[in-house]
């Protein structure tokens, strides 16, 4: 309780060695929209555009997609 999806995610990548983790903040979300990882015409992020740049990204650069975001 109290932590995003965000910072649970650098957790993840940075502490416990997950590489496929992306944590999207604003700086990313907008490459996201620049690099067409998201259809999403909103100006911020929610969790279903959360999950779509994390699968795009995933999806592009494989297993380690969190060191490539």
């Amino acid at each position: 309780m109290g932590v995003g999806n965000k910072v649970a995610d650098c957790i993840t990548l940075f502490s416990l060695d997950k590489p496929n983790c992306i944590p999207v903040d604003t700086h990313v979300f907008q490459i996201a929209k620049r690099f067409k990882f998201t259809s999403s015409k909103i100006a911020n992020v929610n969790e279903k555009v959360y999950k779509e740049i994390n699968e795009a990204f995933v999806k592009i650069y494989g297993d380690k997609a969190g060191w490539a975001h």
